[in-house]
């Protein structure tokens, strides 16, 4: 094995440029599949399933809300149905998501149109099903279809038709040409309210999108609603029991009052003779209650004392009467001040 000279380079001219075309060759393969890096390329791939490929080909813009956040790659059949690759990058789309097919200029170049929707994220492996999805009527497919159909015409029997349709109106009766004449200016009304029904669908499409906003408040009513009725369900024998009960109870109440009955009368008939009387004197016994009062004020003070009556008797013997004469040895009464 021959040694390196000092100064010698390590490895051969022909060497070093092999490895510089390899790089080169390399980094070209990279290039044209940069779009599908994980994270510098143009996004996740997804796929979406339409009744027709309606002109949607392959570099066709992806749009969320009108603004673009990716491209077609590509288009193809799988069985009845057309099936749309597409990448979505910086795009959040829900596991509800729905796409359409939508015109981008007049001369006919589409775009897909993605409006994210659902809780959960969409996967990469799962399709956007064909419910969720819509494809447009072809414009131009349409009027050629129309013209074709037009020029099979036979313009001679047209016209021979269209003679035959005026002598026909010309001798119906009268009652169906005011028919044709309403009708004519129902559709004269129609166009002069065009403005206001312009707003009355500008109110209902307001309303739909109200109840479409209250969607969740609707779904939660009705599961509240179907758990109610759960457990009225459930709930339903406890109150078959509960009724089977009170219907005894009243049975055994009516048998009780009917086998009592003639016990009860007397009693009832006391009652009310009593009930009668003192209606009767409702105004004394008023009045007797409303007296009671101060009696039993007076009486619970000469009472409320102690084991004795406390009175005090005022006034007992008028004044001016001359006091009696005291006999030799006896002691006289004793005054007091402020006793009268």
């Amino acid at each position: 094995m021959s040694k390196r000279r000092p100064g010698e380079p390590r490895f051969s001219n022909a060497t070093v440029g092999a490895i510089g075309v390899l790089v080169i060759l390399a980094l070209t393969a990279v290039s044209f599949r940069l779009d599908a890096l994980p994270i510098v390329g143009a996004g996740p791939k997804y796929t979406a399933y339409f009744s027709e490929a309606a002109g949607l080909a392959g570099g066709s813009e992806v749009r969320v809300a009108g603004v673009k956040v990716g491209v077609v790659t590509d288009v193809a059949l799988e069985g009845d149905k057309v099936a749309v690759g597409f990448r979505a990058k910086d795009a959040w789309l829900g596991d509800d998501t729905r796409a359409s097919i939508q015109l981008k200029t007049v001369l006919g170049q589409k775009y897909l149109a993605l409006t994210p929707a659902g809780t959960g994220e969409l996967e990469t492996a799962e399709p956007i099903p064909l419910e969720r999805t819509v494809a447009p009527y072809d414009v131009v497919t349409a009027f050629s279809s129309a013209a074709e159909t037009l020029g099979e015409i036979d313009d001679a029997k047209l016209a021979e038709s269209l003679v035959t349709l005026t002598d026909t109106m010309q001798a119906s009766p009268e009652e169906f040409r005011g028919a044709v004449d309403g009708m004519a200016r129902l559709s004269q009304t129609v166009s002069s309210r065009d403005a206001e029904l312009r707003r009355l669908l500008e109110a209902t499409r307001t309303s739909s999108q109200i109840v479409a906003d209250r969607n969740d408040d609707f779904r939660r009513l009705i599961i509240g609603t179907g758990q109610l009725l759960g457990e009225l369900n459930e709930r339903a024998e406890s109150l078959k029991l509960v009724l089977a009960s009170t219907r005894g109870l009243s049975i055994e109440l009516r048998r009780f009052v009917a086998e009592n009955e003639a016990e009860f009368k007397p009693t009832l008939d006391s009652l009310d003779s009593a009930l009668a009387v003192l209606t009767d004197h409702e105004e004394e016994l008023r009045a007797s209650i409303h007296n009671l009062g101060p009696f039993y004020r007076l009486y619970s003070n000469m009472l409320g004392t102690g084991r004795w009556f406390d009175g005090v008797i005022t006034n007992l013997l008028p004044p001016g009467i001359p006091e009696p004469p005291f006999y030799p040895g006896a002691r006289a009464p004793a005054r007091q001040s402020g006793i009268n």
